[in-house]
């Protein structure tokens, strides 16, 4: 059976581009449980651990997050059987079409189809 290294955060903390606090914020990572895509542990000093995670709320998908500095611990790194779940994206784009105006218009073009079994428009 598959596991899965997740992150569980307390609280929510900054999320940078490298595993360094001095360099850009990216922003903040909301309390919860995140899947770890990379660690790095007494990174870039031995006070310091660090954890890649799949952060799909920000604008990159992933950030690093300091897990420890020193004897304190800002998020607690286990091992689940199944992923943790993903926040939804918000989908807010103003030039797109609803799906039920494209459904309505398939009646239009004769050479396309849509495939319910995969949601595919071949």
């Amino acid at each position: 059976m598959d596991t899965y290294r997740v992150a569980r955060l307390p609280a929510r903390l900054r999320g940078f581009a490298l595993p360094d606090t001095s360099t850009s914020p990216e922003g903040y990572v909301a309390a919860g449980d995140y899947l770890v895509l990379e660690e790095k542990a007494r990174h870039p000093t031995p006070d310091t651990d660090y954890a890649r995670l799949l952060a799909p709320t920000l604008g990159a998908l992933d950030t690093w997050v300091r897990t420890r500095w020193r004897t304190q611990r800002y998020a607690t790194l286990v091992f689940l059987e199944r992923a943790p779940a993903l926040a939804r994206l918000l989908f807010d784009e103003r030039l797109a079409a609803p799906e039920e105006r494209l459904a309505t218009l398939l009646g239009v073009f004769l050479d396309y189809r849509y495939d319910v079994s995969r949601a595919y428009y071949p």
